[in-house]
């Protein structure tokens, strides 16, 4: 089982929270990396492991306060207007 995979990704992902959940799940990271090198039972190194993996996934989901990108933020003052049929054909065919 790889670690660092899924490490690299909620990395990323922490990166776009707050300063104070990227540096925590950056910490917890760390950390389990750590923990993983120690050559216990596997069932004295699988439940940390794993809690600390949905620690870090709870780290970076989105909370309440995550912004909205501005192309999703609702309709804009330069949405696109509605044309007939009629009026999209003849601006198609040549002045004459």
């Amino acid at each position: 089982y790889y670690l660092a995979p899924p490490l690299f990704l909620c990395l990323v992902l922490a990166a776009r929270q707050p300063a104070r959940r990227f540096a925590a799940a950056a910490v917890l990271s760390l950390e389990v990396t750590v923990f993983a090198y120690h050559h216990l039972h596997p069932w004295v190194w699988w439940p940390p492991v794993v809690a600390s993996l949905g620690t870090i996934v709870a780290l970076c989901y989105p909370g309440s306060d995550a912004s909205v990108p501005p192309d999703m933020s609702g309709p804009s003052s330069a949405a696109p207007t509605q044309v007939s049929d009629a009026e999209s054909a003849s601006a198609l065919l040549p002045d004459g």
